[in-house]
């Protein structure tokens, strides 16, 4: 599966629309290959970064395929939000989880 999670921007053909970081995290059990994501996602709501702070905190603990998470391998990740500060977040998250996947 595609994911695309933004709360405003609809998803591109052959994506399947999140348009919040809990719909998404329900996505991955039924297996997500590819990820794009939206930092802010409404107000006082979980961000796309907070989501990848999850799957950082996963990975880390080595639970992502263990315990009920067997989400497979990481998903392909791309950002397409036009919050500076928060894409440069997201990416360091991002390299988090592929640093710590390995």
């Amino acid at each position: 599966m595609k994911l695309w999670i933004d709360d405003i921007r609809p998803a591109p053909e052959g994506w399947v629309w999140a348009k919040n970081a809990n719909f998404a995290m329900a996505c991955f059990n039924f297996g997500v290959e590819e990820i794009s994501l939206d930092h802010d996602l409404g107000e006082n709501i979980p961000t796309g970064y907070d989501l990848l702070c999850k799957i950082e905190e996963l990975v880390a603990a080595g639970k992502w395929n263990k315990n009920g998470w067997n989400w497979g391998v990481i998903p392909i990740f791309h950002i397409h939000s036009a919050n500076p500060v928060g894409r440069k977040n997201m990416e360091r998250a991002i390299e988090s989880i592929h640093r710590l996947s390995q």
